[in-house]
């Protein structure tokens, strides 16, 4: 038998959503989409397979401690990998009191580091992590905004006062 000269790479049972898993994710722990698909840009560029110098692994990078923590058996599963990714964002901008900036930098150093730092620690990569993702958020924001329908805009009559 001669082997197959195309031969495809194993099929997932069904096609992963990217834009579905963030957004099923982002529902769950009630978190900006954006904001999520920002960290997964910073993380992993949407590389699946992505691992980091450090041993982070999958779309949102979450280290191996961080996963079995947060119950992920395998990170490579992106939809496993999104979900606890976002989950612990989440917990992260809880125990920061929502502070958006120190949950990030903890995201990319460790919640230990922004408590021995008070804040960002002063690594050059953290705190271009950070600049980066907000920048990136920013964007889409800024974007979505200047989306809106231009009739939003025109002027309305005024309303009668209510008596």
């Amino acid at each position: 038998p001669t082997p197959p000269t195309n031969p495809q790479p194993p099929t997932l049972p069904h096609p992963f959503d990217l834009t579905q898993a963030v957004k099923d994710a982002s529902g769950t722990y009630r978190l900006d989409p954006d904001l999520v698909t920002s960290v997964i840009r910073a993380e992993s560029g949407f590389n699946v397979r992505a691992v980091s110098p450090k041993g982070a692994q999958g779309l949102m990078q979450l280290m191996p401690q961080t996963a079995t923590q947060l119950g992920v058996k395998n990170a490579f599963d992106p939809q496993a990998n999104v979900e606890a990714g976002t989950r612990y964002l989440r917990e992260l901008l809880e125990r920061y009191n929502f502070d958006l900036i120190k949950a990030l930098a903890a995201y990319n150093a460790g919640p230990q580091r922004v408590e021995q730092y008070n804040g960002v620690p002063p690594y050059y990569e953290t705190k271009a992590y950070v600049a980066r993702i907000v920048r990136d958020f920013n964007k889409k924001k800024l974007a979505a905004k200047s989306a809106k329908p231009s009739s939003a805009k025109k002027p309305t009559a005024a309303p009668t006062p209510a008596n």
